[in-house]
């Protein structure tokens, strides 16, 4: 169970196990055909990893994946307590991922390959604010340092 786990961890590019990865693993063994595992995780499993995608799933999604389920038996335990699955939802909304145990590990190098040549640059906080960012923050960061159209500019140089 550990070792797939850990493989969940590494599929989605974590280099610890949490909670979530145990549960990853347990529905993963229960998709080969054990009849152990109710439909509901299952569906659940599915759940967590398709809201997710493509970022890693944490034990946020599981839980609300779970959740989604109104008939389950979490659900309604849940529910005679007085939680629905709004208010998980929007207490989670209210929980920076980064103060969790569930945030991805924080990156300490950046990597930028262009063609076949790779610069490293060993720098955690520059590393950390490239990550934080959108493909369309980090695009449209470059291109307010190079310009829109850095072709042209070093077609003109020569």
């Amino acid at each position: 169970m550990v070792v797939q786990a850990q493989e969940e961890a590494r599929r989605l590019n974590f280099t610890f196990i949490g909670p979530e990865h145990l549960l990853l693993a347990l529905a993963g063994e229960g998709r080969g055909g054990d009849s152990s595992w109710s439909p509901a995780f299952v569906e659940a499993e599915r759940r967590a990893r398709q809201t997710a995608s493509p970022g890693p799933v944490t034990t946020g999604h599981v839980l609300v994946a779970m959740l989604a389920d109104r008939s389950s038996q979490a659900t309604r335990a849940l529910e005679i307590l007085g939680v629905t699955p709004e208010s998980v939802e929007a207490q989670l909304a209210q929980i920076p991922l980064r103060d969790t145990s569930d945030a991805p590990p924080v990156p300490r190098a950046v990597e930028i390959k262009l063609g076949g040549h790779t610069t490293r640059v060993d720098d955690p906080d520059l590393a950390a604010a490239l990550g934080a960012m959108s493909q369309d923050q980090l695009r449209a960061a470059l291109q307010e340092v190079v310009g829109p159209n850095p072709e042209r500019r070093s077609g003109s140089a020569g």
